[in-house]
């Protein structure tokens, strides 16, 4: 039987991931020598704080989930365990990864994987979902596949410089 997955919890999870994502971002625009570069970084993380933002009023909307808990923290365990699921949405990982980054293609590479696996797992819990929190997951999804089309642009416009 599929665990349902409300889509309280869904935003829950996405900000988590978006949360990580600005992390990576800023890190990767610490790292680059390349002033074009680190612009793009900056702004993209600037994104994932908009996000983040944007998740919050979906929150507002299909309203605040304010779960029973058994112990303090216990729904903030449970939600981590979630995401921990999609490797890229684990900070851990992927800072590590984003420390070692050698050159640009390898940052944009990294960052685009990011995306990708965010998508994957948006993807992969559809069937998790009550068919009323649909509208949700899609939002969630338009705005992942945005950064993922702005990284796309970045890295032909470096490969055609």
């Amino acid at each position: 039987m599929t665990t349902k997955f409300t889509g309280q919890e869904l935003v829950d999870i996405a900000i988590r991931i978006e949360k990580n994502g600005e992390a990576l971002y800023k890190t990767l625009a610490e790292q680059s020598q390349f002033a074009t570069v680190q612009n793009a970084f900056k702004a993209l993380a600037n994104e994932e704080s908009k996000h983040v933002a944007s998740f919050d009023r979906i929150q507002d909307i299909i309203g605040r989930f304010d779960p029973q808990e058994a112990y303090p923290g216990e729904y903030v365990q449970y939600l981590q365990a979630l995401a921990d699921e999609n490797v890229f949405a684990r900070k851990d990982v992927f800072m590590d990864l984003a420390r070692k980054v050698a050159t640009i293609e390898e940052a944009l590479d990294l960052a685009m994987a990011f995306e990708k696996e965010t998508l994957l797992f948006l993807h992969g819990i559809v069937d998790s979902l009550e068919k009323d929190d649909y509208p949700v997951l899609n939002e969630l999804i338009l705005q992942e596949k945005e950064h993922l089309q702005k990284l796309a642009e970045i890295k032909k416009t470096l490969k055609a410089k």
